[in-house]
């Protein structure tokens, strides 16, 4: 009961499997496929490029340690490293391939406000929630002012006061961030114990089905639903696991992936 699987042939979808398809579940970083869809859709327009930089400090102001399993803090040592400035082809790379939450806030934090909608209303999504701050909702969950908070305590309206004032003052406040950083140097990272986070998260954290989720990720590869430049743009970091040096390139001309994880929650979404 707490599982869903789709796996199907586009060719022929009726033979497919698809239990819990249309049942919400928690989605983790898989749902960072919404971002990277809008990001290639305003590409594709002309609207951005691939060759805009943003300054890292900037980005920095969006880290919360001890939060994506070390994504952010490998992007930065393997990519970043000794570098004032990242292009947005960088930054796309980063969100999907290690998976940064700092970046994926960065840039939703840039879209214009009814780009994702757009995209929803266009895809025909109605049961996958748009992406919001990881890092208003880590914060939410613990920080170093008010500790802990009790899920079933707090009331959606309170979330999301909470969410957007805390994920502000962290990036805007110098001394809070760093006050904040500082709490979750501890060596419990500054997170409550395993079944709150679970039960935090499971409460408050970004769902969907894995019927849209799928659908999405095939629009990227197939179909009409994205222009043909913004698939090529979204298939470029999708195909990350075909880098020339791994079994996957002999037998895959496309193999598309982008998983998630938090505590209780696996997410895995293949093309």
């Amino acid at each position: 009961d707490d599982l869903a699987v789709v796996c199907y042939n586009p060719i022929a979808p009726e033979a497919g499997v698809y239990h819990n398809a249309d049942e919400r579940f928690p989605l983790a970083s898989a749902l960072k496929i919404t971002i990277l869809a809008a990001y290639a859709e305003t590409i594709a327009a002309g609207d951005v490029a691939l060759e805009d930089t943003f300054p890292l400090d900037a980005i920095d102001a969006y880290y919360l340690p001890n939060t994506d399993s070390g994504g952010h803090a490998s992007f930065v040592a393997e990519i970043a490293a000794k570098r004032a400035d990242l292009t947005l082809d960088e930054l796309l790379g980063g969100m999907i391939v290690y998976s940064s939450d700092a970046i994926a806030d960065f840039l939703l934090a840039r879209l214009n406000g009814d780009t994702l909608p757009a995209l929803y209303r266009r895809l025909d999504i109605t049961s996958t929630d748009t992406p919001f701050s990881m890092l208003g909702l880590y914060l939410v969950m613990s920080n170093h002012e008010t500790g802990t908070t009790d899920p079933a305590a707090l009331s959606p309206a309170e979330f999301w006061k909470a969410h957007a004032s805390l994920a502000e003052r962290y990036v805007t406040d110098a001394s809070w961030r760093a006050a904040e950083r500082e709490y979750r140097a501890k060596p419990d990272g500054g997170l409550p114990d395993y079944a709150i986070q679970a039960a935090f998260l499971d409460r408050f954290g970004t769902q969907g089905t894995a019927a849209e989720l799928s659908a999405l990720l095939e629009a990227a590869y197939s179909g009409d639903a994205f222009d043909p430049a913004a698939q090529e743009i979204m298939r470029r970091y999708l195909d990350w696991p075909l880098a020339g040096q791994t079994p996957l390139d002999k037998r895959f001309a496309h193999f598309g992936m982008k998983n998630g994880a938090w505590p209780g929650i696996l997410t895995a979404t293949y093309y």
